[in-house]
């Protein structure tokens, strides 16, 4: 669906050097901070950034030929200004060329991310988490089969965020391609089934969800917790052998020690002891560090010549969502 042989792009302040990878139907993520590239190279798959050496297929053609195909959510994106949010899906579906029959009403279609309750607004008046959201919903409502999706879960209204990993998954066992691009390796490990992960514009290598935790074995487990009172659960802590270190992070206390069951279950009788309620409590993700060096270890497959595929004729110049 989507191949990237030997590509070179740039587009001040990334650059890409000669990225070759190829992504079949599935949810995929490409995981580095906005430097290492990843937007960039959603950018070059949307056709929005021209290559500067090597090549990329969408679909089996150019992403030009493939655009009503495309849905591309870049994070600073907003819909078209002066319609109402309902319109401006229905725009988005005319301009896809979608029949009415495979399309569900504006209101069912932005209601799939909590988010129906705007369809009346105008869209200059929405939030630009309210924006992403109903971008989010345009590109995962759409007959796309591509798409690319900067930062999914970054400044979107918190109905759609509850809502999307279920939606990308769907849309991904319905056989699109989901690409998305993160700087979080907990967001890329819970939305996605692998991880290219980006070094410096380079792709340092690919990393299945299913063996981080035997890539990132040599990694000191961290247990976060969020409570009402970080302080005194350390102090209520103190001196228990579980534990190698402790750091208090914001309002969560993150602890480090070799056996996470141990770390539980001290911090449960913690909070007995000092009368500290609990919010919440979870294994920290992998650094991205400790994933670029897993990838590292484990480079990217060698290219495979792609499918035939048919491809539409590239539509005419046009504007709106897609």
């Amino acid at each position: 669906m989507i191949r990237f042989d030997q590509v070179t792009a740039h587009a001040a302040p990334c650059s890409l050097t000669r990225v070759s990878l190829e992504l079949g139907p599935g949810l995929h993520a490409l995981l580095g901070a906005r430097a290492d590239g990843a937007p960039l190279l959603l950018a070059v798959a949307a056709g929005w950034v021209r290559p500067r050496s090597g090549k990329v297929l969408v679909l089996g053609g150019a992403p030009s030929a493939s655009r009503k195909q495309i849905a591309y959510v870049p994070l600073d994106a907003r819909p078209p200004s002066s319609l109402r949010v309902a319109e401006a899906l229905d725009v988005a579906a005319a301009i896809r060329g979608e029949r009415a029959s495979l399309v569900r009403p504006a209101v069912e279609r932005l209601a799939m991310l909590g988010v129906g309750a705007l369809a009346d607004r105008l869209t200059q008046s929405l939030t630009s988490p309210e924006s992403r959201a109903v971008l989010l919903a345009e590109a995962l409502t759409s007959t796309a089969r591509v798409l690319l999706i900067d930062e999914p879960l970054v400044d979107v209204d918190p109905r759609a965020a509850g809502a999307l990993p279920a939606l990308l998954r769907e849309s991904a066992a319905a056989g699109v391609t989901v690409l998305v691009a993160t700087s979080s390796p907990r967001d890329a490990l819970d939305l996605s089934n692998d991880q290219h992960v980006l070094t410096r514009g380079h792709l340092a290598g690919t990393l299945r969800a299913t063996d981080v935790p035997s890539l990132t074995a040599g990694a000191e487990p961290r247990l976060r917790v969020v409570s009402r009172d970080s302080r005194a659960l350390l102090g209520a802590l103190s001196g228990d052998p579980s534990f190698t270190r402790a750091e208090l992070d914001d309002d969560a206390l993150v602890l480090y020690g070799p056996d996470p069951g141990a770390m539980a279950d001290a911090v449960a009788r913690a909070s007995l002891a000092s009368h500290v309620e609990l919010e919440a409590m979870h294994l920290d993700a992998p650094h991205i560090e400790e994933l670029r060096a897993a990838a590292a270890r484990r480079p990217a497959g060698s290219l495979r010549p792609p499918p035939a595929l048919s491809v539409r004729p590239p539509p005419p110049p046009d504007g709106g969502l897609p």
